[in-house]
């Protein structure tokens, strides 16, 4: 188990099963009030013509407005390709958690006890099995060092949750918030954990109830640090988890290649601190699925395509060569690395539309389905 909320299998297909059906355009500029399914390949309603502008392009099923690319259908539908179907190992998630315990944290409101109450709830859940979490604790401790290996060494959930847990009920917050040190410290933790465990994707969360003060950190050289790492090799993003009315934050979160603090104003709400967790897990979560060993034949790559199954429809996600390629509207799929590949990588759109519900596939076997 991944903690996902999707179920991700893969169709393996004979070239010898696959059907021969006479090659056809499923998504193309067009006009009118005609529409496509969420991903542009299987007609709704309505009708357009194959110029002006109007109706085409992903995640819009009434079809108005805007001019799609076209996924160019070969020989050999990847919906109707017959074969072997296996479950799909995703990129599983590490989460390393460094969390505030200063003073702040108990007075003068006791925020300490919510927010522990609230991560417990979220390392027991059942939607974070998979998931693998540790923890380190930060407040006026200067020492980088210190902060590179975690309290709870990472592991998966369920099973370290008690340790995670019993971890939270131990500390005794103090004085000072060193945030730059303490960040700088897990980030390295991170940088060393994701190149030896390289098929998983390592974060590092943030949780804070205030603005770096202690051993000259600032928001600046905290944001620094973040954006360091984040541009480095390999690149580690920083999420920020803020407790409280916490201003500044979202400046370390986009140096952290994250866009923004989840912030929760009201920290005594306990399900507030539980749903930013719920956001962040969803938002880390990669859409990226190793590249299936097929039993029935070698890996091809120009015959390898990715399907999504929701509301009972099936649709083809387009190759689309690199990340580069990626449209913003459109979506897509490439390759991790062409020459030798390991992952499929959806893009960012589709990743999106991915985890809204569904079931993802891997088929082999039959003509990749690409963007033209």
């Amino acid at each position: 188990m991944l903690g996902r909320e999707l179920v991700l299998t893969i169709a393996v297909c004979a070239a010898a099963g696959c059907s021969a059906a006479s090659p056809t355009d499923t998504r193309r500029p067009g006009s009118g009030t005609g529409g496509t399914d969420a991903f542009g390949n299987v007609p709704i309603s309505g009708t357009g013509s194959a110029s002006g502008s109007g109706a085409a392009g992903f995640g819009n099923p009434t079809g108005s407005g805007g001019t799609g690319m076209r996924v160019v259908r070969k020989p050999g539908d990847p919906n109707t390709c017959g074969g072997e179907t296996h479950d799909a190992e995703g990129r599983p998630l590490d989460i390393f958690v460094m969390m505030d315990e200063s003073a702040s944290m108990i007075i003068p409101v006791d925020l300490w006890g919510p927010t522990s109450m609230a991560l417990n709830s979220f390392f027991s859940n059942t939607a974070t099995a998979g998931i693998s979490v540790g923890i380190g604790f930060f407040s006026a401790g200067c020492d980088e060092a210190a902060y590179q290996t975690p309290l709870v060494p990472v592991a998966e959930l369920p099973g370290n949750a008690m340790p995670l847990q019993m971890a939270l009920a131990a500390q005794l917050p103090g004085p000072g918030t060193a945030t730059t040190p303490a960040l700088k410290g897990a980030l390295a933790f991170a940088a060393q954990r994701q190149m030896q465990i390289p098929d998983h994707k390592q974060i590092v969360l943030l949780v804070t109830d205030g603005e770096p003060t202690s051993c000259g950190s600032t928001l600046q050289t905290t944001s620094d640090v973040a954006a360091a790492a984040y541009a480095g090799m390999p690149s580690i993003p920083t999420y920020v988890l803020g407790i409280g009315n916490v201003a500044g934050l979202d400046q370390m979160a986009q140096a952290g290649g994250t866009n923004k603090a989840f912030v929760v104003s009201d920290p005594m709400q306990v399900q507030g601190v539980i749903d930013a967790m719920n956001q962040i897990r969803s938002t880390a979560l990669p859409c990226e699925y190793k590249v299936p060993t097929a039993t029935s034949g070698a890996f091809v790559k120009n015959q390898t395509n990715l399907s999504w199954t929701n509301a009972g429809t099936t649709s083809t996600i387009p190759y689309v060569g690199d990340a580069s390629k990626c449209d913003p509207t459109q979506g897509g799929w490439y390759y991790d690395n062409l020459d030798a590949p390991t992952q499929l990588i959806a893009c960012d759109f589709t990743c999106v539309q991915f985890k809204t519900g569904g079931s993802v596939s891997v088929v082999l076997g039959c003509p990749q389905q690409g963007l033209e």
